[in-house]
């Protein structure tokens, strides 16, 4: 089974440290770069909404990871990496 990582962090609370989180994805991001399946990481940080609700301007980057793991589909997911502060 294919594992794949699609982050979405809510900058609206400042406790998630999203700059840390940004750091942290890239760190990430770096490793499965090493193994050639960069593709199955990705990352989106936006703030300007509530904790736990994504908003509609993150749906492309979710529905790339649920169309190619999900659903099979032949879909780029290998350069989603997207952070607004």
């Amino acid at each position: 089974m294919t594992k794949s990582i699609p982050a979405s962090i809510s900058q609206f609370l400042r406790c998630l440290a999203d700059r840390s989180a940004l750091v942290s994805a890239q760190a990430a991001r770096k490793v499965w770069q090493q193994f050639g399946i960069e593709d199955r990481m990705g990352y989106s940080i936006l703030g300007g909404h509530p904790h736990c609700m994504l908003p509609e301007s993150q749906y492309p980057e979710v529905e790339a990871f649920l169309d190619k793991f999900l659903l099979g589909k032949p879909t780029d997911t290998g350069n989603i990496q997207k952070a607004v502060f």
